[in-house]
């Protein structure tokens, strides 16, 4: 299905300098022919058709698209995708993602254009790119031109949606006239203005683009949110080395007292946000670099008097990862991951956490100190203890053969524990395995297929996929099977309880079948509603994506057969303007015989849009030539008339005589030729006789 849809994606344009996710988007599906809503239907997991929620594909893209399936359509990685948002900057407030997810509407509230679109025309004229940074509020200047942005067409002032195709274009919504063409009232001489929002340039620049963090160290542990709060009261004071109410004016102390509050674990939850720290930054006349820079003097944290700290994670202690004594790759379990998943011998540990690097778990033991866990039997992961002394054995220089037999475990686990240290690069394969290892491409997808089935998984991968013991504990042991094993196999775990992947494929297939022989309209709640599942059911299955092809597949045959239907019901309307020699005025006239309106047919298939418009003009062509032989002849006998009865053929007796009056002359000007060259021409001929 995937490959469906990346199919439909055969022009990927490469994204400019500081564009914003949307503006790629809309330039994608334009290159593509695709309408917004079928684009975004795509790629947003929970797409409505409201542009309410557009902004937060630029703020946070992660919380409302399929990333994973984003990364295969336009072929690059998360990186790519993060630098046309403001990912980046939600990154600088939370520890992990899993945080700024759940919490992203604290950073930034009302700090983005959330349903109209910013735009310097002159820069649409140059590079055509609808940049980032002009969504936020406070950007009201191009910082290249120096102009004001705009968000209104310059010939019908109506304010530009979030997304639309012919913003693509350049285009106004509306009126389709060119917004390149900048309004009359766009300069500013304010140079004091100017200079402002060139400052809030950099600050968002630095804010975006720079691997920067925004605490401290003088607590090591700390939340960053708690870091940046005691950074934001520090600045407040203006960097006094100890902390005093009473320095702080009496409109903040409110603020302030909150901020001590959730500082203390009391409950508050007022925080930092991006709109104080630039309110505050700006009434300090520094920069956003100059306080990344900042350090809180150990006096001034002191004088804060703040209560014991919520134990945090601390950092991997595994002597062979890349992230040893260091806790960004660590990860703390939720009770579903950690618990349910997961059974660890009888010793009570908290802050139960795991290296998503070398995937060692780690906690606080008894003694409140943190440590690396011992692992059970049943437990879905490598034993920390015998890999490590393994690895002795192998620097010691002892064989394959000779480390089974000092180390008294199974063969088996034996397998797991070096084919572990192969894959976190201690160990070279050789010492493993005598040949080289063919990977499977879909890697992840065998172990689903493993997750989901009953019984022994080694004894499944040798039946399913004839892969030898060796080969199982070297897959396994992979960081992507891992990945997938510690966060996503209790959820395919829990649907397999119903009924087999496979199983709910052959469902939904029968389903979709049946939907297709009732000419039935496909959609995701139908077939969920049919088979009596939840939607989540469905896409946890990876199901979703076959109904979504055959809703395609659906779509592709009715406008088929709808333009075949169509093209045939506007040749006969026209054969019958064209028999009455009556012209069409707009393309509405056409309209009429179409079963879907006008606005449907260019937005699904502007191909049959483009070929009505065509045909309109040819028909047209047609009724003109013929209609100037008609008045050509019915001229040339008027004027014949008059002259054979005496009477002068002045151009008002020739028109009436034909049946129209003077005012033709304006719309048509080719009739006055036709009455000069009649008159001319008879009266030489009469003049003759």
């Amino acid at each position: 299905m995937e490959n469906i849809i990346e199919n439909k994606f055969t022009v990927r344009p490469k994204p400019l300098e500081g564009e914003s996710l949307t503006g790629y988007f809309m330039r994608l599906a334009k290159n593509n022919y695709l309408s917004l809503d079928e684009f975004f239907y795509i790629v947003k997991s929970d797409y409505k058709k409201s542009s309410r929620q557009l902004h937060i594909t630029d703020t946070l893209p992660e919380k409302v698209m399929n990333i994973e399936l984003l990364k295969k359509i336009l072929k690059c990685c998360s990186s790519d995708i993060e630098k046309m948002s403001f990912t980046n900057v939600f990154y600088l407030f939370f520890n992990d993602k899993e945080e700024a997810l759940s919490n992203y509407r604290s950073v930034m509230p009302e700090m983005i254009e959330k349903e109209k679109r910013k735009f310097c025309s002159y820069c649409l004229e140059e590079t055509g790119t609808y940049k980032l940074v002009w969504q936020l509020k406070d950007i009201q200047v191009c910082d290249i031109h120096q102009i004001k942005l705009q968000s209104k067409c310059p010939s019908c002032s109506n304010e530009q949606p979030y997304v639309s195709l012919e913003l693509a274009n350049y285009s106004c919504h509306f009126c389709h006239s060119p917004l390149t063409t900048p309004s009359i009232d766009t300069t500013y001489s304010d140079i004091a203005l100017i200079n402002d929002q060139l400052q809030k340039y950099q600050d968002w620049n630095f804010l975006m683009t720079s691997d920067i963090t925004l605490s401290f160290e003088n607590i090591p542990g700390l939340h960053k949110e708690k870091q940046l709060a005691i950074s934001f009261i520090y600045l407040f004071t203006g960097k006094e080395n100890t902390f005093d109410m009473k320095t702080i004016p009496k409109t903040e102390r409110s603020y302030i007292r909150g901020l001590l509050r959730f500082l203390n674990n009391g409950g508050s939850r007022l925080k930092v946000t991006l709109r104080r720290l630039f309110r505050l930054i700006e009434h300090s006349k520094t920069s956003m670099r100059e306080f990344s820079e900042m350090r809180v003097p150990e006096s001034f944290i002191k004088s804060l008097k703040l209560t014991p700290y919520k134990k945090e994670v601390g950092p991997c202690l595994c002597s062979w990862c890349k992230s040893n004594k260091s806790d960004k790759s660590i990860k703390e379990l939720t009770n579903i991951e950690g618990n349910n998943s997961y059974k660890f011998v009888q010793v009570s540990y908290s802050k139960i956490s795991v290296c998503l690097d070398c995937f060692t778990r780690h906690g606080y033991n008894d003694q409140n100190k943190w440590v690396s866990i011992k692992m059970g039997k049943n437990t879905i992961g490598v034993n920390v203890e015998l890999a490590e002394k393994i690895l002795y054995l192998f620097k010691a220089g002892l064989l394959f053969t000779q480390v089974k037999g000092n180390v008294n475990v199974s063969r088996f686990s034996c397998y797991y524990a070096v084919a572990y240290l192969v894959n976190q690069g201690a160990i070279p394969l050789q010492y493993y395995m005598q040949k080289d290892v063919i990977k499977p491409k879909e890697l992840v997808e065998c172990f689903k297929k493993l997750v989901s089935s009953y019984g022994e998984k080694r004894q499944k991968a040798k039946e399913l996929f004839n892969w030898t013991a060796k080969e199982y504990y070297y897959f396994l042991t992979t960081k992507e099977v891992q990945t997938f094993l510690l966060m996503e196999s209790y959820r395919i775990k829990k649907l397999s309880r119903i009924g087999s992947s496979s199983n709910w494929r052959k469902k939904v297939s029968r389903e979709l079948k049946k939907q297709v022989q009732a000419e039935t309209k496909i959609t995701i709640k139908g077939v969920a509603n049919a088979l009596g599942c939840s939607l989540k059911g469905l896409q946890t299955n990876n199901l979703r994506g076959m109904i979504v092809a055959a809703r395609e597949q659906q779509k592709q045959l009715y406008i088929k057969s709808f333009t075949d239907k169509t093209k045939k019901n506007v040749k006969k309307y026209l054969d019958g303007k064209l028999d009455l020699l009556e012209e069409i005025s707009s393309v509405k006239e056409i309209y009429i015989c179409v079963e879907k309106n006008e606005n449907w047919v260019r937005r699904n298939i502007p191909e049959l849009h483009n070929w009505i418009v065509n045909k309109k003009r040819e028909v047209n062509i047609i009724i003109k030539k013929r209609s100037q032989i008609n008045y050509k002849r019915a001229i040339e006998e008027a004027v014949d008339f008059h002259i054979a009865n005496g009477i002068e053929p002045t151009f008002e007796r020739v028109l009436n005589h034909i049946g129209f009056n003077m005012g033709i002359l304006q719309k048509r000007p080719i009739i006055r030729d036709m009455i000069m060259e009649a008159r001319t021409k008879l009266g030489t001929i009469q003049k003759q006789r």
